[in-house]
């Protein structure tokens, strides 16, 4: 275990991060495919504030090629975890 995942965990209350944590299927998620798993979840997150907050490095990536940009279930997690 990581000291991020360590911190999700302790901000996390009543089990909430492992809840949300299991329910991620993948571990890795395209900006199309992470939108839509946030917004299922009760986010209500545009395409474009995604692509901004990652621009803005608000969200941390991986970038395996120059048109590929993939979300780990880490900051899927801190998405919805996160307090305000």
């Amino acid at each position: 275990m990581n000291a991020w995942t360590s911190l999700l965990r302790a901000l996390a209350e009543g089990g909430e991060f492992q809840r949300i944590n299991k329910s991620f299927g993948q571990e890795w998620y395209t900006v199309p495919e992470a939108v839509r798993e946030l917004n299922k979840r009760g986010a209500d997150v545009h395409p474009e504030t995604l692509r901004r907050w990652i621009r803005a490095g608000k969200v941390k990536v991986s970038k395996p090629s120059p048109r590929k940009t993939l979300i780990p279930k880490s900051e899927m997690v801190r998405l919805l975890t996160r307090q305000g």
